[in-house]
């Protein structure tokens, strides 16, 4: 059975609806990184400066190869022998028939780079499948660029999709613009659409609510007042 392989929010390796145990935590952040570098020669030195960085250089190699082993060791029994590969210092995982959704999400993100009724869908499924930052309960510090990399993709396709439904269907424009929000909850500009639509809608309360805990938000957590155009657009409900 093929392996589904889970990197938002945290890395979980499945196989029949099973989640795979690694031997240790090092051995689970050495197949993070070398997943997060899939097909991709990498060289063992810059897998020891990001896996073992502060512990003396002999020791670290000898860490690698023990992690090395219990790995090729794992992914054997799971049906996928022979896929780390070495050559010239370097180190690289080549999975076949596997399920991943950071890697499915890299390759379908070119397709939606213009929104339409035809592959609406497919932003769609690459938001469902967004359920947190790339590995973000794991704690690895090396992950946090591409963890930035992905949020980065999947807000632009926030904004593309809900300016995709804003005239065509506002409830599903602003059912994307609270699950954005969760994810960026300090957008000053998804707070002013989700107020422009509830006003536009009649739900003037609601918009009156959502102004004043997105302010209550940003003085607790930011010490800062909303921007002055949001500001303007609470005050001309508050007077209206």
């Amino acid at each position: 059975q093929p392996l589904i392989i889970n990197c938002y929010n945290e890395l979980q390796v499945f196989q029949d609806q099973q989640l795979i145990n690694f031997k240790t935590a090092k051995v689970k952040e050495l197949f993070a990184f070398l997943l997060t570098h899939f097909n991709q020669y990498i060289h063992k030195d810059i897998i020891i400066e990001n896996l073992w960085p502060d512990q003396d250089y002999k020791k670290s190699k000898i860490h690698l190869h023990t992690c090395l082993t219990y790995l090729r060791k794992m992914l054997g029994k799971l049906g996928y022998p022979n896929c780390i590969f070495f050559s010239s210092n370097c180190y690289s995982l080549q999975l076949e028939t596997i399920h991943c959704d950071a890697i499915h999400f890299e390759k379908t993100i070119e397709s939606v780079q213009v929104l339409d009724d035809s592959n609406q869908n497919i932003a769609i499924e690459l938001i469902e499948t967004y359920t947190g930052h790339y590995l973000e309960l794991n704690h690895y510090e090396w992950a946090h660029d591409k963890s930035t990399y992905y949020y980065e993709k999947i807000m632009h396709l926030f904004d593309k999709l809900i300016n995709f439904y804003e005239n065509k269907d506002p409830n599903k424009a602003f059912y994307y613009l609270q699950r954005q929000l969760k994810l960026n909850p300090y957008s000053e500009n998804n707070v002013r659409k989700s107020m422009q639509i509830l006003i536009h809608q009649g739900y003037r309360s609601e918009a009156i609510k959502l102004y004043q805990e997105f302010e209550n938000l940003l003085m607790e957590d930011l010490g800062i007042m909303p921007e002055r155009s949001l500001k303007q657009l609470y005050q001309s409900m508050i007077t209206g």
